[in-house]
């Protein structure tokens, strides 16, 4: 699916699969976001690619939110065909090794994660250049030590991917947590990040899964952030309309 004139939504929902990928077209080159975690993600994603006439550009980056496996399974693909992992510095290690951050437990019907060789650490706030294209991360900790949020500014519209960190509900009117049963999941840093979250003015939270927001991102930071406040320890999954914050 093709969000804007360079953003597209290459597996997900939509396509039958629970995790999202997205690509952003640089002109001479695109980034991916996040992998999926098997072949049938694999083989969507290049579908998407080729259907949008962006398969023949090199996908210079892969940009990971996080080392769970729905999140990371591919990366190892990317790697062989000439792409750069990029993610946070414990991610990269987890990518690198299998360690439990990748969260393989969870799915013990596939295969062991397939490790990557040379993935690179990003750092916080440091910027990454692709042609016109301008990506800062943002660690995210809480859900997992290693999450990481992407800041895109493109085609004039100011986009923040969240991975797991925050998730949409329904009709983009209420904002979901991620999972917090990961091994380094801690709700002091998740709360911390949510508020740090709240004052983002972003267009679209684009996260790791559910349903895409291509309207006013920011209540959805906002909802997320007096979620956790509110209902966190107990009952994570809830989700809590931003609305109630804005009349």
């Amino acid at each position: 699916m093709r969000l804007s004139k360079n953003v597209y939504l290459l597996s997900g929902d939509l396509y039958g699969s629970h995790q999202n990928v997205y690509a952003i077209d640089c002109g001479k080159s695109v980034i991916v976001i996040d992998t999926g975690k098997d072949r049938y993600d694999w083989d969507q994603i290049n579908r998407n690619l080729r259907y949008w006439d962006i398969d023949h550009k090199p996908i210079a980056f892969v940009l990971l939110t996080h080392a769970h496996y729905e999140h990371a399974g591919n990366a190892a693909r990317f790697e062989v065909f000439g792409s750069s992992i990029l993610c946070h510095p414990l991610c990269a290690e987890a990518v690198g090794t299998g360690n439990d951050r990748t969260a393989s437990h969870v799915f013990p019907d596939l295969p062991k994660f397939e490790v990557c060789h040379r993935a690179k650490a990003v750092e916080d706030r440091k910027e990454i250049q692709c042609g016109d294209v301008v990506i800062t991360p943002i660690f995210t900790p809480g859900h997992s030590d290693d999450s990481v949020c992407y800041l895109v500014s493109a085609g004039g519209v100011d986009i923040l991917f969240t991975g797991d960190t925050v998730l949409n509900g329904d009709l983009c009117q209420t904002s979901r947590l991620g999972y917090t049963g990961g091994i380094d999941y801690s709700q002091e840093k998740y709360l911390q990040t949510l508020e740090m979250l709240s004052v983002f003015d972003v267009d679209w939270v684009l996260p790791g899964h559910g349903e895409i927001c291509l309207t006013r991102g920011d209540r959805v930071l906002v909802g997320a952030w007096q979620r956790a406040r509110l209902d966190l320890a107990t009952q994570p999954s809830m989700s809590f309309s931003s609305d109630d914050f804005f009349r």
